[in-house]
């Protein structure tokens, strides 16, 4: 996640009837359900699902991470008063999340996102959000080089942040996760695509490849208008795969793959790209004035 709010939008779903009592074994069909919402951007449906598993089982951990996560999205549609009102409930809920289950790295990373991310008047805390980046190390060190990075970008220190991301690479060069992490800095931060691309096929290439890299080169080859073909291919084999409620959604893949075919003069596939990214995601970034180009 790049901001306070991961990039979803907000859409509508027709609730067909949510059980009064969840038992602790629905619980996670409960969630997986949520989370399904979430990966369509229908995160209304999400928040009515765990609001009312939450009251079941305030001991999840899981349900309160994902619940945050959907006033995450919410927030990030709702304008400013709706950004405070929002923005306080995902606070509380990842706090709950991680008090619950300390050793859940996604909550423990969100949290520590927010803290970084938030004004003070929300909850933002620099010394919190150390003191999460800390906690995760402990946890999974690359992941904590990438929470250390996060946050010394944020405090503009850009040569510690990518030392993180160095070190990560150095110390387990077989970890796609770290590849993919410090091609995501290169390509987002220096502004450096042949940089990032190396980084990438070292992530998709390795022997657990981390399916989020495949995104990324994509993305990559379509902002950068070079090695189009191995951009499809890689935003192709993305989206045959089901991507988690954190990771990169179907809808962006789908207009980055837009882009790659239209700069390879394939208008129609373009057409169709853009038009599924809009009916999966209607506020999704840009994908009106590419639907324009194209028609």
């Amino acid at each position: 996640m790049r901001a306070i709010f991961p990039d979803l939008k907000q859409l509508s779903l027709s609730l067909a009837g949510i059980l009064v009592a969840i038992s602790t074994s629905a619980q996670p069909l409960k969630i997986e359900e949520a989370r399904g919402a979430l990966r369509r951007g229908e995160c209304d449906s999400a928040i009515a699902i765990l609001k009312d598993l939450v009251e079941q089982e305030p001991q999840s951990g899981e349900a309160h991470f994902v619940l945050g996560t959907a006033y995450g999205f919410k927030a990030q549609t709702s304008g400013m008063l709706g950004a405070v009102r929002y923005g306080r409930r995902v606070r509380d809920h990842y706090e709950k999340a991680v008090k619950l289950e300390p050793g859940q790295l996604e909550a423990r990373y969100a949290l520590m996102q927010f803290y970084g991310f938030a004004p003070e008047m929300l909850g933002g805390s620099l010394v919190k959000s150390l003191e999460q980046a800390k906690a995760i190390q402990a946890l999974d060190p690359v992941v904590g080089h990438r929470a250390y990075g996060f946050i010394y970008e944020r405090q503009k220190q850009l040569d510690r942040a990518r030392k993180e991301y160095v070190d990560a690479v150095h110390e387990f060069p077989h970890s796609s996760r770290a590849h993919n992490y410090f091609g995501q800095y290169l390509m987002n931060v220096e502004n450096n695509s042949a940089a990032a691309f190396e980084e990438f096929e070292s992530a998709v290439t390795s022997a657990s490849p981390y399916m989020p890299a495949f995104y990324n080169l994509g993305r990559t080859a379509a902002l950068a208008g070079t090695n189009l073909p191995r951009g499809e291919a890689a935003l192709k084999k993305y989206l045959a795969y089901t991507p988690t409620v954190i990771e990169p959604t179907v809808a962006s893949a789908n207009y980055f793959l837009g882009i790659i075919y239209e700069k390879q003069g394939k208008t129609a596939e373009a057409k169709r790209s853009y038009e599924t990214a809009y009916r999966l995601n209607p506020g999704l970034k840009d994908v009106k004035q590419a639907l324009k180009r194209v028609s």
